[in-house]
Formats: structure tokens, sequence, C-alpha cells
């Protein structure tokens, strides 16, 4: 990677480092940085934003992954709704019709975090 202003855009592999698994390293690994760690005092100003800027991509990265969690959990909840209803309706005697499941409807994907 360059050591260049980072500049806003599209986050992707191509400028992020591959990183160890924080349950299998040592703690005492010299020479490596992670994103729990603090750089020291005088460390200089790239270092502490390249430590800023990567906890910020692993956040938003977890928020994706929530986002996606919940959503995925939504559907299911959805379709559990659906057939509990058509199977009551169908006891009552209300319906014969066979069951169809609902429609899955593609929402688009986007960076709002907000709960819905």
């Amino acid at each position: 990677m360059e050591n260049g202003r980072l500049e806003p855009g599209i986050i992707n592999s191509s400028i992020l480092t591959k990183s160890m698994s924080q349950s299998r390293v040592p703690r005492a690994a010299p020479g490596r940085s992670y994103l729990t760690s603090i750089p020291s005092r005088d460390a200089s100003r790239p270092v502490w934003y390249k430590k800023l800027f990567y906890q910020g991509v692993a956040i938003i990265g977890s928020l994706r992954k929530d986002k996606k969690e919940r959503r995925e959990m939504t559907r299911k909840q959805d379709r559990i709704e659906h057939r509990l209803e058509w199977l009551s309706r169908r006891q009552e005697g209300l319906t014969d019709e066979p069951y169809v499941p609902p429609l899955v409807e593609q929402a688009e994907d986007s960076d709002d975090f907000c709960w819905r």
C-alpha cells in the first residue's frame, strides 16, 4: 500500500491489510500493531490517522454484518408468521388454498445503519 493521503471512496481489499486472528497471536508480538492497541505518545499524526481509519473500517464492517443478520432474521420471522397465519386459517376452515410462501422483496443495500 502506498503511504499517501487517504481519500474518501469505496473501501475494498486493495487498501486493507490482512490481519492475524487475535486468538492466535501471542500477546507480546514485537512490531505488530492491532486495532485495540494505542500508539505511543510520540507517534506521528499519520500513525494515529491510520489507526483511526482502520478502526472505522472495522466498525463499519461490524455494522454491515449486524444489519445483514437483522435483515435475514426479519425475513425468517416474516415467513414463520405467514405460515402460522395460513395454518390458523386452514385449521379454522377459512381457506382451502394450498400454502404459497410470501414473495421475497429485494431491499437495496446502503450504509444506512438505522434500526428498521
